[in-house]
């Protein structure tokens, strides 16, 4: 026997009222072919992150299951060819043993010990007792004009003259 996972999502063209049938349907899938459901949870109505068959919603049901792995490809075609699964993913999922979650919970904790002095990036409140320094922003400033740039100024008649010279001299003609 294998455990397994299965998510899947019931569309939102079942009603709540309607969701419990489907979900006794899908485990009589689960169970006409030989598993044995350990759990059976709704996570409730979730947004989709895109658009899915013209719905943005749907009601997800988790359910774990142990199974002989033969029997798997059988709930797989059932599950394909169920109206009323809009999408579904079937994993295998590895049993833990105790030592490996006191192991991770011992990881967790240390974890969250060592986060507990750090600060983070969103905090807006500011410690008076914090050491570090604020940072310095600097500040560019804009060129000041000067004198010169106001005086270099050429009048309009000026710059008619110059061009005039320009075209009528030899260079242009060749």
């Amino acid at each position: 026997m294998q455990h397994y996972e299965l998510m899947y999502i019931v569309p939102m063209s079942f009603t709540v009222n309607e969701l419990p049938e489907v979900t006794k349907k899908v485990t009589a899938f689960l169970t006409e072919r030989g598993a044995e459901i350990g759990k059976n949870e709704s996570l409730g109505k979730l947004k989709f992150a895109y658009p899915l068959e013209k719905m943005s919603h749907g009601y997800y049901q988790l359910v774990e299951f142990d199974m002989d792995p033969a029997n798997v490809l059988e709930v797989d075609t059932d599950l394909k060819l169920s109206n009323q699964v809009l999408r579904y993913i079937l994993t295998k999922k590895k049993i833990k043993s105790e030592d490996e979650l006191a192991a991770e919970q011992r990881l967790r904790e240390k974890i969250a010990e060592q986060d507990k002095g750090k600060r983070s990036i969103f905090d807006d409140d500011v410690d008076e007792a914090d050491e570090r320094t604020p940072i310095k922003k600097k500040t560019v400033k804009a060129p000041v004009k000067t004198e010169k740039t106001q005086e270099e100024k050429v009048s309009i008649e000026d710059l008619d003259k110059k061009l005039d010279a320009i075209l009528e001299g030899e260079d242009m003609l060749q």
